[in-house]
């Protein structure tokens, strides 16, 4: 456990679009460390983030969340031990191809190139779902 009462380091294989990753999600001197590591690759994508930065991102989106929650909710997701938080992985070409059905755009190819570096980015995404607010109907 951290000094903030956190478990300090957790870890788990999760497979996104048919690849084995390895999430590790840590907090160290007050920071939120996430790495992301592909299996076969080794790529890797790493990124701290301050209490401060967490708090605003869950601002922005309309749910706040207290750091120590949502490192809580991240950890949840990365063990799996509750069905109301969940994880994806995504690139920027998935991004785009989100926003694009968000505003109603027909899916086709962006204008202008993408840089290497953004295609090299990937996004990590926690979701969460409470009861009754996602609906599927078929």
């Amino acid at each position: 456990m951290s000094s903030s009462g956190l478990p300090a380091r957790v870890a788990r294989t999760f497979v996104f679009r048919d690849n084995e990753y390895e999430v590790t999600s840590t907090v160290e001197d007050g920071q939120l460390i996430v790495q992301v590591e592909e299996k076969i690759t080794a790529d890797q994508w790493k990124n701290s983030f301050a209490p401060k930065h967490i708090e605003e991102l869950t601002r922005k989106t309309g749910n706040f969340k207290q750091f120590p929650v949502f490192v809580n909710m991240l950890h949840s997701a990365i063990l799996n031990s509750s069905d109301c938080v969940s994880l994806d992985l995504l690139t920027y070409t998935d991004l785009e191809t989100l926003r694009n059905q968000k505003l109603g755009l027909t899916p086709g190819i962006s204008p202008g190139r993408k840089s290497s570096q953004l295609e090299a980015k990937r996004y990590l995404i926690l979701t969460y779902t409470v009861e009754f607010d996602r609906l599927v109907l078929s």
